[in-house]
């Protein structure tokens, strides 16, 4: 079976996630490639595909992203409502394909490519990262009910640009609401339920299907108390510091809170690029960048406590990998994140409460076993079993729609 999965990037969430899934599918050996719109150097592999963009569509990108962030979007949460397509609609592997599985499209698919690709009539797959598939634009909606309608007077955008949010959904509703090759992947139950509701998406099937955790996690030694000189080590784990959905500013005020009522001698430790927040001056601080998946593995071998404070979120990969390692994790009631973390008896608290935090952070007892965790991990996001899943969903979309002709 031939898949070709598309994804803007790879980088961040989504784009690693996609990645992941194309590895996935490759291990258990099926003939599975990535096309994206990135530079691709750091990847030397044949199941990855880059389509370099010339300078006039890199400028044209630009152009539609910067006036969306400052001319429809009312704060810093994201509405992107407009999309454009930098991708060949008859690249020949696509042409090819069996199975066509869609990630995070933005800037390299526009609705009317959209179109197009479910036009071809193939099984086609998209996977749900956020909540932009199934809104007029936004990526998550914070309560916001109507995606449920027609996505008119969205909350989130200035009132000049309400008819774009639904004229995207419209537009967007129109490709799928008759199709009948098109089916949808959530990595949370969370997620797989808001669409379910949505106008756009309710009479697509739903599939939750979490996101693959690479071997190297699970394969890395992890250091011993002794070897970290009995340091607490607290990571906080983002692409982008500064996300405002990933609430740094929680766990800052979190920590100083800790450091305030504890004795415990700890460090923070910050994994990703961005601004470095205000903490107490007797707080340890580590900001670190790891450029593959090699040197994450090795840096959460030395981590202790990973701490998930999302106030919007899917089901962010660090904790699957925190997991892998043997990471005790602490995360926010946001999204899909309880539902790992309480399968794993992990600490969960509400949403921005800083105080409720700290207390758990401060509660926080070495598990007695670190390979407990992993071995339970190894079930929940090995690549070989997950692949197996997608694999299981591709075939049985491909026998629906061959007894359809």
């Amino acid at each position: 079976m031939k898949i070709v999965h598309l994804a803007t990037s790879l980088q961040g969430g989504a784009g690693s996630a996609a990645l992941r899934m194309n590895n996935a599918l490759n291990i258990i050996g099926e003939e599975s490639t990535i096309i994206c719109r990135e530079e691709i150097l750091s990847y030397d592999k044949a199941d990855i595909k880059s389509m370099s963009l010339k300078f006039p569509k890199k400028l044209e990108s630009s152009a539609v992203t910067l006036l969306q962030s400052r001319l429809i979007q009312k704060n810093n949460d994201l509405v992107t409502p407009w999309s454009i397509n930098t991708f060949n609609i008859k690249n020949e592997m696509l042409n090819k394909a069996d199975i066509i599985h869609i990630h995070a499209y933005y800037n390299f698919l526009s609705i009317a490519s959209l179109r197009k690709i479910v036009a071809l009539g193939k099984p086609t797959l998209f996977t749900l990262h956020d909540q932009r598939f199934f809104t007029g634009g936004c990526h998550y909606s914070r309560g916001c009910n109507n995606f449920q309608d027609n996505c008119s007077s969205c909350p989130q955008v200035r009132k000049p640009f309400d008819y774009t949010v639904k004229e995207a959904f419209s537009k967007q509703k129109a490709v799928f609401e008759s199709s009948m090759n098109v089916e949808l992947i959530s990595p949370s139950h969370w997620l797989a339920n808001l669409a379910k509701k949505g106008a756009l998406s309710k009479n697509l099937p739903v599939h939750v299907v979490k996101n693959p955790i690479p071997r190297i996690f699970f394969q890395t030694a992890v250091k011993s108390k002794k070897e970290s000189n009995e340091v607490l080590r607290i990571a906080f784990i983002a692409t982008n510091l500064n996300n405002p959905y990933k609430d740094l500013a929680v766990y800052t005020k979190a920590i100083n809170e800790f450091s305030r009522r504890s004795l415990r001698q700890f460090c923070v430790v910050l994994v990703g690029q961005g601004n470095i927040p205000k903490f107490e001056p007797s707080v340890l601080i580590e900001n670190v960048h790891p450029k593959n998946d090699s040197e994450m593995a090795k840096l959460l071998s030395t981590i202790d406590l990973l701490i998930v404070p999302s106030n919007q979120d899917n089901s962010p990969s660090v904790i699957g990998e925190a997991l892998a390692a043997g990471i005790t994790v602490i995360g926010s009631d946001a999204g899909g994140i309880p539902e790992i973390l309480k399968d794993f008896e992990m600490p969960i608290f509400s949403v921005a409460d800083a105080n409720q935090l700290a207390v758990l952070i401060d509660s926080y007892q070495e598990p007695p076993s670190r390979e407990y965790i992993r071995e339970k991990a190894k079930k929940y996001f090995g690549d070989e079993i997950l692949g197996g899943e997608l694999l299981e969903i591709y075939d049985d979309l491909y026998q629906k729609l061959l007894k359809r002709g």
